[in-house]
């Protein structure tokens, strides 16, 4: 866990020096704000000295080992430690048990929502400081994971309700063999299409929408020949080579 806060200070503590330093407050848009319209001298310097940056992003990994770490404890010393000593079950009929439950998921879901909405009003009229800009871009992907990672706690010990059920079916873990390939596809896929192209590209929400299908698709496709070409037979080779003998009895 102290790896996990070391990672985190860094990741806060870098991106928002980064970007106060640098003018970096709108994020990818700060180079078209800096350089007033002037598209020939724009670098994308956000995207080059922030969002590729691995102390920049570390953050979001950082959660995800802590929340590995607390399900390793919660199976590896189950005498001492227990979903039940984190989150203690109680009747149905308890106070205490709506209490929690409403308390995660309305913490999970407001911290989600202000990633998602956060900026909203740079766009509708009501124009955020910089030092509001600067502390979305340092904790908005930070706050993504916690959200997501209480989400996974909640579900995992047995409060997730409906949710859990749903985020339970078969159909979820045939698609998580895909997702990571999709996350690392999809970049590509979005830079190929934009920059292969010869007009500017006219922001509607038709567009948005058809763009959003495409490259949905066109990433998981290749996620899946990804998965079907070179992990499983990885996989199946790796258990090849190092598949423990049996002991005799």
């Amino acid at each position: 866990m102290v790896v996990c806060i070391i990672f985190i200070t860094i990741d806060v503590v870098s991106t928002a020096v980064i970007v106060s330093k640098n003018d970096y407050d709108y994020g990818f848009l700060s180079d078209l704000y800096s350089h007033k319209g002037n598209f020939s001298n724009m670098t994308n310097g956000y995207f080059n000295d922030v969002y590729v940056k691995p102390w920049c992003r570390i953050g979001p990994y950082a959660v995800g080992l802590g929340i590995g770490y607390i399900f390793y404890e919660v199976y590896q010393r189950s005498n001492t430690l227990s979903w039940d000593s984190l989150i203690p079950r109680t009747t149905i009929h308890s106070r205490h048990y709506y209490f929690k439950r409403i308390f995660a998921w309305s913490f999970a879901l407001i911290l989600l929502s202000l990633c998602l909405f956060g900026t909203y009003g740079d766009y509708s009229g009501h124009a955020l400081t910089r030092r509001d800009r600067i502390a979305f871009l340092t904790l908005s992907r930070l706050a993504w994971s916690v959200g997501i990672s209480t989400i996974i706690i909640t579900c995992f010990s047995g409060h997730g309700g409906i949710a859990n059920r749903f985020l339970s079916r078969s159909c979820f873990y045939k698609l998580s063999k895909l997702t990571y390939g999709a996350y690392l596809w999809h970049a590509l896929v979005i830079f190929v299409n934009y920059l292969g192209r010869e007009q500017p590209t006219h922001y509607t929400l038709t567009n948005m929408i058809y763009n959003f299908i495409c490259y949905t698709i066109i990433s998981y496709f290749l996620s899946f020949c990804t998965f079907l070409f070179i992990e499983l037979p990885t996989v199946q080779l790796l258990e090849l080579f190092f598949k423990r003998p049996r002991k005799l009895q």
